[in-house]
C-alpha cells in the first residue's frame, strides 16, 4: 500500500492497532487460551504471538539492515517458507499464557511505533532510501512495516472475530488485563 504522507501511515497504523484492541477487550483469557480457531489446533494466544513474532522480525529487518543485508523473513528460512517459519513461531510459544501473549502484543507494537515515529517522511516513504528495501525494485520501509503492523492487525481481527462467533459466553469478564 502506498501512502502519501508519514502522518497517513502512522493514523492507518494506529487506527488498525486501535480496532484490534477494542476487540481483544472483548475476548476472555479463557477464549484466547481455546483451541481450533484456525488450521487445527491453533488459539487466539497463537494469533497475538504470530504477530508479536513478526513485529520482532520487522525490528531485525531494519536493525540488521543498517548494518547490511538483513536475513529475510528470518534466519534459516526464505520467503517461500513463510509456512514453515509460522510453525516455527507456533512451536516457539505454544505455552505462552493469553495474559503474557497480550503483553508481548503490546510491547512490540510499542517498540515498532517508536521506531516509526522516530523516521522521517522521506525515511518512511521514499523508495529504495533504505538499500535493503528491495533488491530488484527499490521499496519504501512502510512496504515492509505496512504488512506487519496494520495489515496483520487486520488479519488478526478476523481471526479473532472468529473466537465470538464461537459462542464465546456474553458478560464473562476475565480479571486479568487486557489489551
Amino acid at each position: 500500500m502506498k501512502f502519501a504522507s508519514k502522518q497517513a501511515f502512522l493514523e492507518d497504523v494506529e487506527n488498525s492497532w486501535e480496532a484490534l484492541a477494542v476487540l481483544l477487550k472483548q475476548i476472555t483469557d479463557e477464549s484466547l487460551a481455546r483451541p481450533g480457531l484456525y488450521a487445527e489446533v491453533r488459539g487466539g494466544v497463537d494469533v497475538l504471538t504470530h504477530v508479536h513474532e513478526w513485529h520482532n522480525m520487522c525490528l531485525r529487518w531494519y536493525r540488521d539492515g543498517l548494518k547490511g543485508m538483513p536475513e529475510m523473513p528470518a534466519p534459516g528460512f526464505t520467503w517461500g517458507q513463510c509456512p514453515a517459519l509460522n510453525e516455527h513461531i507456533y512451536e516457539q510459544y505454544k505455552d505462552v499464557s493469553p495474559d503474557e501473549a497480550r503483553r508481548k502484543l503490546r510491547a512490540s507494537h510499542r517498540k515498532v511505533l517508536k521506531l516509526l515515529e522516530a523516521r522521517s517522511e522521506r525515511e518512511l516513504l521514499e523508495p529504495g532510501y533504505y538499500a535493503w528495501c528491495g533488491k530488484a525494485r527499490k521499496l519504501p520501509l512502510t512496504s515492509y512495516f505496512h504488512p506487519n503492523t496494520s495489515g496483520h492487525y487486520r488479519w488478526a481481527q478476523k481471526k479473532l472475530k472468529r473466537l465470538v462467533q464461537q459462542g464465546q459466553p456474553t458478560g464473562q469478564r476475565s480479571t486479568r488485563r487486557r489489551l
